[in-house]
């Protein structure tokens, strides 16, 4: 078979650098260092105080589902679902901070149905906060 030669396609023109996509480039290595800040943040989480780290993270689930679900880049409804969800988890963290902050305790708290529905009930009032607004 023969090579029919070069192709008569002309690649399309690059877009020349502005500084809007330089400042998105830069943008993109704060991002990544801000990952690695929020990675090192959780494991230390984890390490000092292992109940409230479970709390939290159980708790917070609400706020990780709505940043995946909103399709808007400022991502509004993970920003008031997370407010609302971290004003329901706070009374459970503050009851680990001054009291007895052991594993026990924080799965105890997160056997009671009661701890559910105050977490997420919360939560749930930051969608009827993004839900119920222009």
């Amino acid at each position: 078979m023969v090579h029919p030669g070069p192709s008569k396609r002309r690649n399309p023109p690059r877009a020349k650098k502005t500084k809007k996509s330089a400042k998105r480039n830069r943008r993109g290595g704060a991002g990544k260092i801000a990952a690695v800040l929020m990675l090192l943040g959780t494991v230390t989480m984890a390490v000092v105080s292992l109940p409230i780290f479970i709390i939290i993270i159980a708790g917070m689930v609400p706020t990780a589902v709505a940043y995946v679900v909103d399709r808007e880049p400022e991502k509004y409804a993970a920003i008031a679902v997370g407010a609302f969800n971290i004003v329901g988890i706070l009374p459970f963290i503050l009851d680990l901070w001054y009291g007895p902050a052991t594993v026990n305790v924080a799965v105890d708290l997160l056997i009671d149905p009661f701890t559910w529905l105050v977490m997420y009930g919360a939560a749930s009032f930051g969608w009827v906060l993004y839900l119920g607004l222009p």
